[in-house]
């Protein structure tokens, strides 16, 4: 039996402006770039998380489905995360972000799959800490880790959002505006 494997990263087109938190709403009092961010770097409590309220100039904002946050993975509109939700295997909670009044997400990994194949991508490590992956040049998955659907991320990108083959097709069938899916590895296997 022929199994195809692949793996994308789902992000934001480099055209999207970057969502801005709007600092004068109520709703934001306590809320900040910085806590978020912790949060995402698993540095604070998920529980300490509160609704960024963002706001992007531009007229149609909302038409574009993903933004660079700055902090993360990105947000993503509820069609978005209608499609990913069902397969990040409890490994990742979307948090709420509300961009110009329409609802975006913020992924926030649980988990992460140890599917990284050390010994068949090509990476550097930081000098001070060589178990800590500084810049990934080609990327290669424990293919039996990975099973499709799948929404997932790894320890050494901790910000990345990885999808498979499946995923990657439904997104891509969607035509959604501001989202760029990046092919990462390929391994066919017999």
């Amino acid at each position: 039996r022929s199994m195809n494997h692949a793996v994308y990263r789902i992000k934001w087109s480099i055209e999207d402006g970057r969502p801005q938190i709007n600092f004068d709403s109520p709703k934001n009092q306590g809320a900040s770039w910085t806590i978020a961010g912790d949060i995402a770097r698993d540095e604070r409590n998920i529980d300490e998380f509160t609704e960024i309220e963002a706001t992007v100039s531009a007229a149609n904002a909302t038409n574009y489905h993903c933004y660079l946050d700055g902090i993360g993975p990105g947000f993503y509109s509820d069609e978005v995360v209608s499609i990913l939700r069902p397969h990040g295997k409890n490994a990742i909670r979307f948090l709420p972000v509300s961009l110009n009044g329409a609802r975006y997400w913020l992924p926030k990994f649980t988990n992460r799959v140890n599917a990284f194949d050390r010994d068949k991508s090509k990476f550097t490590c930081y000098r001070h800490d060589p178990e800590r992956v500084m810049l990934i040049d080609a990327f290669a998955f424990k293919s039996d880790l990975i099973t499709d659907p799948l929404v997932f991320g790894v320890p050494e990108e901790p910000f990345f959002l990885l999808i498979t083959q499946s995923i990657y097709e439904q997104v891509l069938a969607k035509q959604f505006r501001g989202i760029d899916l990046v092919k990462l590895w390929q391994c066919d296997s017999q």
